[in-house]
C-alpha cells in the first residue's frame, strides 16, 4: 500500500508539470523565419496566400531604428475626404518615414538582376510571376518571356517612382500586355488583379497597398483615384484591403526590398493604417501582420526566430571589421517620430544602410555593404516577447483551462493519498 501511494503521488506530480508546461507553450509562436542572402540582399521567405499574423524581426529592427511604432503612427489623424488627406498628419508622417529611410534608389535597368530576391518564394530559385504565380526567369532574357510591370503605370508618374522596385513587379510578356495601364477596380473598364490566375491567387489587397505606398512615399496624389489614375476608387481600396489580408510573401518581399533600398511599405506591416488614413472602422477580427487593430487577431506573445544568414567581412558605419551573427526581434513602444529627412545614394553604390548595432551577443544587420568574401553559418535561435497588447486572448482562455484542470488532478491526488493512508491507519488497528 505504501509502495502503491507513493507511485500515485509521482504520477498526479507529472500530470501537474505536464500540464503547465502545456499550458505554457500555448502562447508560443510557430512562426519561424530563415533569413538567406545572396550578397547583401535578403531572398523573400514568404509563401504566397499564407496569412501573415507577425511582424518579422528585420520589420520589428526597421520601427526600432527610426524610433516609431504603431501606437505613435495610429494615434494621427487622417481624414474621410481624399482631397484632404495628404495634408493630414498621418499622411505626412508617413511619407517622411518611408522617404527619409529610403538610401538607395533603383533603377530601371538594375531591377532584373533583384527580382531572383525579391520576388521568389519560400527563398526558391525561381521567380514568381506577379499576376499568376507562373515561375520565370531567374535570368534575364531582355524581355523575351517576362519584364518588369508598373503596377502604378508609368503613364501615371514620374522620375525615381517609375523605377522603384517595391512598384516594378516581374510578370511574363502576356500578363503585362493584358493589364495596359488600366486603373485597378471592380467596374468592366478596370483591371482585375486576380483575372491572370483565375482566382488562384488574391492579389486585390497586394495592389491595394502597393498603390498606396506610391500615393504616400512618392506623393502621387493627383493620379490616385479613378480611370484616369490607379485605383477605381477609395471604397473599392478600403475593400480590397479588408478582403485580401498580408500574407507572408508579401512580409518577406518587404524584408527583401529593405535590404536593397533601405526602406519599407508601411502598409505591408501596419495595413490597418490605410483605414485610418481614411477614417474608416478598421474591421473587426482583422489579421495582420502586426495584430494592433480593433478586434484584430493579434500575435501570441512569443514570436521565436531562427535566421539563416551570411557571415561576411565589411566595413561597418561605425569603423571597423563588422560581423553579422544572429537576430534579434524586438519588442515595446517609443515615443519619438519617425526619422525627418535621409541621405540618398545612387544607383551604383551598393553599400546599404546597416540596422541596428552590433553587440557582445550578435546584432543584426541586413542590407550589409559586402566584399565578396562570406561564409554561410546558421544564427542562433533567439525568442522575444511582443508586448501584451498582442496576446492571443483564445491562447490565455486555453492556459486557465489547463491550470484549472491541473489544479483539480492535484485536489484529487490529495484525496486520495489521506483516503489510502486513512485505511492503512485502520489496517494497522484493527
Amino acid at each position: 500500500m505504501k509502495r502503491m501511494s507513493k507511485w500515485a503521488a509521482l504520477l498526479l506530480t507529472l500530470a501537474l508539470v505536464c500540464g503547465l508546461l502545456s499550458g505554457l507553450t500555448l502562447n508560443a509562436s510557430a512562426a519561424t523565419v530563415n533569413y538567406v542572402y545572396s550578397g547583401s540582399y535578403v531572398y523573400n521567405w514568404g509563401t504566397r496566400e499564407e496569412v501573415a499574423t507577425f511582424l518579422s524581426p528585420m520589420a520589428e529592427e526597421w520601427y526600432k531604428k527610426y524610433n516609431t511604432d504603431y501606437d505613435d503612427l495610429a494615434s494621427l489623424s487622417g481624414s474621410s475626404s481624399t482631397s484632404s488627406v495628404p495634408s493630414s498628419a498621418l499622411y505626412k508622417e508617413l511619407q517622411s518615414l518611408m522617404k527619409g529611410a529610403h538610401k538607395y534608389i533603383t533603377s530601371y535597368k538594375s531591377t532584373t538582376s533583384m527580382y531572383k530576391c525579391t520576388d521568389c518564394e519560400a527563398n526558391g530559385s525561381r521567380i514568381s510571376s506577379f499576376y499568376s504565380g507562373k515561375l520565370i526567369g531567374p535570368s534575364w532574357d531582355s524581355g523575351s518571356t517576362w519584364n518588369r510591370e508598373h503596377t502604378w503605370p508609368n503613364s501615371k508618374g514620374s522620375g525615381d517612382a517609375e523605377n522603384d522596385i517595391m512598384m516594378l513587379r516581374p510578370t511574363s510578356v502576356s500578363e503585362n500586355s493584358s493589364r495596359g495601364n488600366a486603373a485597378y477596380g471592380k467596374s468592366s473598364s478596370y483591371y482585375n488583379p486576380n483575372s491572370e490566375s483565375g482566382g488562384k491567387y488574391d492579389l486585390r489587397g497586394d495592389v491595394a497597398r502597393i498603390c498606396l505606398y506610391v500615393y504616400c512615399r512618392w506623393g502621387n496624389t493627383s493620379n490616385m483615384w479613378g480611370s484616369g489614375g490607379v485605383m477605381e476608387s477609395k471604397d473599392v481600396l478600403i475593400e480590397w484591403m479588408e478582403a485580401d489580408p498580408v500574407d507572408t510573401w508579401e512580409l518577406g518581399r518587404n524584408d527583401a526590398v529593405q535590404s536593397i533600398t533601405g526602406t519599407r511599405n508601411v502598409f505591408v506591416d501596419y495595413p490597418e493604417l490605410a483605414f485610418i488614413l481614411f477614417n474608416e472602422d478598421i474591421p473587426k477580427n482583422y489579421q495582420s501582420p502586426s495584430g494592433e487593430g480593433k478586434g484584430g487577431a493579434g500575435m501570441t506573445t512569443t514570436t521565436t526566430t531562427t535566421t539563416t544568414t551570411t557571415t561576411t567581412t565589411t566595413q561597418g558605419q561605425q569603423g571597423g571589421i563588422t560581423t553579422t551573427t544572429t537576430t534579434r526581434g524586438q519588442s515595446g513602444n517609443t515615443t519619438t517620430k519617425g526619422q525627418q529627412g535621409g541621405t540618398t545614394t545612387t544607383a551604383e553604390q551598393l553599400s546599404q544602410e546597416q540596422v541596428g548595432n552590433t553587440t557582445a551577443t550578435g546584432g543584426f544587420r541586413p542590407g550589409m555593404a559586402l566584399d565578396g568574401k562570406k561564409t554561410t553559418t546558421t544564427a542562433a535561435t533567439t525568442t522575444t516577447a511582443a508586448s501584451e497588447a498582442n496576446t492571443d486572448p483564445l491562447s490565455e482562455n486555453l492556459l486557465w483551462i489547463v491550470l484549472a484542470g491541473a489544479g483539480v488532478l492535484l485536489i484529487a491526488g490529495i484525496v486520495i493519498i489521506v483516503l489510502v493512508n486513512r485505511k492503512k491507519n485502520k489496517d494497522i488497528i484493527g
